[in-house]
């Protein structure tokens, strides 16, 4: 015999205890991964600070990869430095979790490059287990431009 329970909350998990210890034994647990949704997404970025929020509206703007150099960024943010702009992602990330907006272990959305020590560029990173990022925090953004 074997029983599988996919996906179980924590909760879940709770109610069933007594009944998973009696039958550890034939017990299979997937959990899938904590992937980002647009909601997630847009509720992320409207959490960041106004200077980072063009950061990422700038990695997921139409026609783009999500990735954009460094000076590329100082040159559309007219900033002579991107101090300030990108210290918030994963500070913002974690008290999003500590504060139940998002679940716990969503990957970073925003990694910077760095080449000899120096940041030389930044990306929305499509996870193995989230293939699709790129695209949830291009829809994401999208709609909340306008609000901005």
């Amino acid at each position: 015999m074997e029983i599988r329970i996919i996906d179980p909350s924590p909760e879940e998990l709770e109610l069933l205890a007594p009944f998973l210890e009696r039958h550890r034994d034939c017990i299979v647990v997937d959990s899938a991964p904590v992937r980002w949704t647009v909601e997630t997404a847009r509720a992320y970025y409207r959490q960041l600070p106004p200077r980072a929020r063009d950061v990422l509206r700038l990695l997921a703007a139409p026609g783009h990869d999500g990735v954009r150099g460094a000076d590329e960024l100082r040159a559309e943010l007219g900033a002579s430095n991107l101090r300030g702009f990108t210290g918030s992602f994963r500070p913002i990330l974690a008290e999003g979790e500590r504060a139940g907006r998002w679940p716990a272990g969503l990957p970073m959305p925003v990694e910077s490059i760095k080449r000899g020590g120096a940041v030389t560029s930044f990306q929305i990173t499509n996870h193995t287990d989230h293939p699709d990022l790129l695209d949830v925090f291009k829809a994401a953004v999208a709609d909340q431009a306008s609000v901005d």
